[in-house]
């Protein structure tokens, strides 16, 4: 009569079943996972460990730059919605925590909230035409309709008035309706909306500031005003990039002291150049040098259109001319 036997060998104790099988003496396992090494084996050890943490930090930093400007828009936005509007950038209103008060939001009438643009949308949708409805007989029950429509929205007629829908084809070839104004033609934008165009209009002028961001804007767009724009361009971080906020230093310890009239001129250049006209002569117009008297504050600006020496010595000469030379001349 024979019997079987069953053996079951655990995969944790393998090597060392097999190193005793053999007459070894087992292998620790804190070596086998690189912990007992010495010598160059550690060093190099110890740099792969390092390489690897390395790239690790490295992998991080790639993914927080690729979201770092989602994030950084993401702020001016909420920024931008509550200086300009009081709300959040769901749309609903920021309520004021206990013991706070919330800053007075001015109201522009450009710019209306979600809900009242959906409701003039809905509004003139429905709204029927006049002359149909004029030549419509008494017994249509569609001009019936949109009469009764009309009495239960009589704002619609103050809307009419300002607005009309116009239907354009999107980029996926799809029919969009915009709310337009009648008296200018610029798209009317809700508050949620009015961040995307400001943004857009400031990105193409190459952030030029507050100006040449609503000139963009127009005519185009009706509801972006002066004040909206300088609001988004103040915390336009590219623009802070542009022109850094400089610590104020400590003035001369020796002042300047001037007792008569030219005593002292001094002279500087101010650059125009992003808000460049011309002049009543067809010339662009690019710099404006100020001569300022130190004794009287008496002040001579004139305009220049190059940054050039040939320039500033003939405004310089006609100008003496007038009012004679300076014993100190400070540039």
């Amino acid at each position: 009569m024979s019997s079987s036997t069953n053996f079951t060998v655990s995969t944790s104790t393998a090597s060392t079943s097999s190193a005793s099988a053999a007459g070894a003496p087992p292998i620790p396992l804190g070596i086998l996972q690189g912990a007992g090494l010495r010598g160059p084996r550690a060093v190099l050890q110890q740099r792969a460990d390092e390489a690897a943490a390395i790239a690790e930090e490295a992998a991080a930093d790639a993914d927080a730059l690729h979201t770092a400007h989602e994030v950084i828009e993401a702020k001016h936005r909420k920024m931008f919605l509550e200086r300009a509007f009081g709300i959040n950038v769901d749309g609903t209103p920021i309520v004021a925590s206990p013991g706070s008060s919330l800053v007075e939001i001015k109201t522009y009438k450009s710019v209306k909230t979600v809900q009242q643009y959906k409701d003039i949308v809905r509004i003139l949708t429905h709204w029927g035409d006049d002359a149909v409805l004029a030549a419509a007989p008494e017994d249509d029950p569609d001009a019936a309709l949109i009469k009764r429509f009309r009495r239960n929205n009589k704002p619609g007629y103050n809307y009419v008035k300002h607005f009309e829908l116009e239907e354009i084809e999107a980029l996926d070839g799809t029919l969009k309706t915009i709310l337009k104004h009648k008296h200018s033609g610029g798209i009317v934008l809700h508050m949620l909306d009015v961040f995307d165009v400001i943004k857009e209009a400031h990105c193409q002028q190459g952030h030029l500031r507050v100006d040449k961001t609503l000139a963009a804007c127009k005519p185009a767009f009706y509801s972006p005003t002066y004040e909206l724009c300088k609001i988004y361009c103040e915390n336009c971080y590219i623009c802070h990039e542009k022109t850094p906020v400089i610590e104020p230093k400590k003035g001369a310890k020796k002042p300047i002291i001037s007792s008569e009239f030219r005593d002292r001129f001094q002279v500087d250049l101010i650059d125009m150049r992003t808000m460049r006209k011309k002049d009543v002569y067809g010339q662009m117009q690019r710099w404006i040098m100020t001569v300022k008297d130190h004794s009287t504050g008496l002040v001579y600006l004139v305009a220049l259109p190059r940054k050039k020496a040939e320039f500033v010595a003939a405004e310089l000469e006609k100008y003496f001319g007038y009012v004679g030379y300076p014993n100190i001349f400070h540039t």
